[in-house]
């Protein structure tokens, strides 16, 4: 779920890039791309139960 939403708001950058002011872009940007490094942070300190 949180993957389907994190493409939305790609997708939303995307289209505020196309025909969207500027500013709101540049913004939309950045919050995606804290939102991205927050869910990799989140998932790649999760420690991995591993038995061989």
């Amino acid at each position: 779920m949180q993957f389907i939403l994190l493409y939305v708001m790609w997708l939303t950058v995307l289209l505020s890039a196309w025909k969207g002011p500027r500013g709101l872009t540049i913004t939309l940007f950045l919050v995606a791309c804290v939102l991205n490094v927050a869910l990799f942070a989140h998932h790649a300190t999760t420690k991995l139960n591993l038995s061989f």
